[in-house]
């Protein structure tokens, strides 16, 4: 580098090239004067922008890493590193496949692959050993780099731990179909509702008592089914305690599968989210006509 009269700092690359006579003898040297502070400011803010990737992606509490185009790992973070309980080097050149469940190897392996052919962003998830035993289910998002011409130069891709979401996510399926056992054991029709009044589930002896196919259990206008002369009361009703999310109990007559006009007495509760957020309302009938 050195300070020029007119324009300033500069960086220069010197080359020395013999300079020899007819016969071979060297007489002098050749001095060759290139300018390069264009290239030297462009590698500069290069390196510093790599710096300032990998001081981020260290500070960052979630899996961080960049692959090559051989799939190979470029760069891991910190807390890819602390997950495989090696150094940043040794996780970095570290084969991953090793660490997959051995039930989940081949499938993750294969979305792998065409989730790169694809050259769009996707996600993949499947357990992975801890560095202290343990197999976590882990949640990763991909997606392509390119270099500044535009060609593919690998990937991308963050990581997070979700084997609690997915714990809860089970143990609220499990209990959505336990819930749905006893409902359609109940002699009683019963049915649950999103906040909007539309309907998420009703039992067997609600299918039953309408006569409907249970394909259609979300679609059966029930409101066709209320007597005439009861319709108009029972639905205005409802529809208030829906909009102001109140409970209600409602009485009228209803039209059984077989024609058969029968009272029937429908109590409907608020039901609550684990965060205590009203979500809808859950809600038996009783036939009350003897």
């Amino acid at each position: 580098d050195f300070d020029h009269p007119t324009r300033g700092r500069l960086s220069v690359q010197t080359q020395y090239v013999p300079h020899v006579d007819a016969e071979g003898k060297v007489i002098g040297l050749i001095l060759v004067i290139q300018d390069v502070t264009e290239q030297r400011a462009t590698e500069l803010a290069l390196r510093e922008s790599e710096e300032r990737f990998r001081r981020i992606a260290n500070s960052a509490p979630i899996m961080m890493w960049v692959t090559r185009l051989d799939r190979t790992r470029d760069f891991v973070n910190d807390a890819y590193a602390e997950f495989t309980g090696l150094s940043r080097e040794e996780a970095r050149v570290l084969d991953w496949r090793t660490r997959i469940h051995p039930d989940d190897v081949e499938r993750l392996v294969a979305e792998s692959v065409a989730g790169e052919a694809s050259l769009k962003p996707f996600v993949l998830e499947a357990r992975y050993l801890r560095h202290d035993g343990e197999w976590r289910w882990l949640s990763s998002v991909s997606q392509p780099r390119f270099a500044p011409d535009g060609e593919l130069s690998g990937f991308i891709g963050v990581e997070t731990d979700v084997t609690e979401q997915r714990a809860t996510e089970m143990a609220l399926r499990e209990s959505e179909a336990r819930f749905r056992r006893i409902a359609d054991s109940a002699p009683v029709p019963m049915w649950v509702t999103r906040i909007d009044g539309s309907r998420d589930f009703v039992n067997q002896a609600f299918i039953d008592f309408f006569g409907f196919e249970p394909e259609k259990r979300g679609f059966h206008d029930w409101v066709e089914a209320i007597h005439p002369d009861d319709r108009g009361e029972f639905v205005a009703a409802q529809a208030e305690a829906t909009k102001k999310l109140l409970p209600y109990d409602l009485v009228a007559r209803f039209r059984r599968h077989d024609g058969e006009w029968r009272w029937l007495r429908a109590v409907s509760m608020l039901r609550h989210d684990p965060d205590g957020l009203v979500v809808g309302m859950v809600g038996v009938a009783t036939d009350i006509t003897e």
